[in-house]
Order: structure tokens, then C-alpha cells, then sequence
């Protein structure tokens, strides 16, 4: 049976239904796609915001600890240099207030990079080095601890064994500024294990 050719209504008709479509099935993709993109964004912020990817975040609050076989160097989080001596054993405490050291044994040269705002200290055996941007060298030697400042000023606070505690529990410190070239010596008022710095 032969067809019959549409009226120039009917085709008009079947054009714009077709046109209709067509832009129909445009529209639906441009949403879509704008929809997808909407959806990448909102999802790029949650990540930003739920890991914290800012960088200096991350290097505010680190803990580790180092122990030296033989001769080592190490670039610590804030690009402070430590060189350790064989058997050395480091503990590294880092806040977004402070940066903390522990020299647990041996001797450790420390480089120390420049931040007034969070101030580096070396901690061994119940004497505290102090520094905001220097070098010097701590090295524990029998019953002693012993500091050298090769460049800038350290302070050290350290137990006062001539103080007189009246029954305290805690013990009085003295602190004093240690400049370039100068070498002091403390007696030590802590025994530590070097299995503490082994410990996670």
C-alpha cells in the first residue's frame, strides 16, 4: 500500500517534533554535564577540607625518632640539620608551638632553622638547649652533658643542684645564655634507656 505524503502541516509538525527532541536531548546533556562538574567541585572542597591538605598543617604536629648505626645526616621536618654521631638516638617531638628534641645518647650537631614563632629545644637528661636559629653540638660523656655553640646563642635551663628545695618535690633550675665558642658542662639529674627511643 503506497504511503501518502505528509501535508506541508504534517511535515512542519514532524520537523518541529524532531527539532523538539533533538534540543531536548541537548538540553538533558548540558545539564548533565553541568550537573557532573557542580558535583566534582563539591566534591574537590569536602577532600580540601575533611584531609586538611594544607602542607605547613602537616608539618606542625611530627613524631619520630632517630637512631644512628654509624655517621648520619638528617634533614628534619622544619629543614632543620641534625648530624649524629654512632650511636646516637634522637626522639623528635614537633608542635605547631615548639620543636623538641631528645638526645637520648651519644652526641647530635643540630643546625637549626630560623622560626621565632616555635623555638627548638634539645632535651637530655633534665637539661634543656633552647635555640631559634643556630648550631651547636650536645654530647652526653659519662655524667655529664656537654654543650659547644659553634654559631649564635643557645640558652640553657638546667636543674640547680645548690638550690634549696624545702621538701619540693621538683627540682629549682637556673637558665643561662651560652654565646659562640663557648663550652659548658652539667651534671646529669636523669638516667635514660636507650630502648625508650626504640619505643613507637
Amino acid at each position: 500500500e503506497a504511503t501518502r505524503p505528509a501535508s506541508p502541516v504534517e511535515a512542519r509538525a514532524q520537523r518541529a517534533t524532531q527539532s523538539g527532541l533533538a534540543e531536548y536531548a541537548i538540553s538533558r546533556r548540558r545539564w548533565a554535564w553541568i550537573g557532573g562538574i557542580a558535583a566534582t567541585i563539591a566534591l574537590l572542597f569536602t577532600l580540601w577540607f575533611s584531609l586538611d591538605l594544607n602542607p605547613s598543617s602537616q608539618l606542625e604536629n611530627v613524631k619520630q625518632n632517630l637512631v644512628a648505626n654509624e655517621y648520619e645526616s638528617h634533614v628534619l621536618p622544619d629543614g632543620s640539620i641534625v648530624e649524629m654521631n654512632r650511636g646516637a638516638a634522637l626522639k623528635v617531638d614537633y608542635t605547631a608551638e615548639t620543636r623538641r628534641v631528645e638526645l637520648v645518647s651519644s652526641e647530635a650537631h643540630f643546625d637549626v632553622a630560623k622560626n621565632p614563632d616555635r623555638p627548638f629545644i634539645v632535651h637530655a637528661r633534665g637539661v634543656d638547649f633552647r635555640a631559634v636559629g643556630t648550631t651547636f653540638n650536645v654530647r652526653l660523656n659519662g655524667d655529664s652533658v656537654e654543650l659547644l655553640v659553634t654559631e649564635g646563642r643557645v640558652q640553657m635551663t638546667a636543674p640547680d643542684p645548690v638550690a634549696d628545695h624545702q621538701g619540693s618535690p621538683e627540682l629549682a633550675h637556673y637558665t643561662r645564655d651560652v654565646v659562640v665558642g663557648q663550652r659548658t658542662i652539667t651534671s646529669l639529674v636523669e638516667e635514660v634507656s636507650i630502648a625508650e627511643v626504640l619505643e613507637v
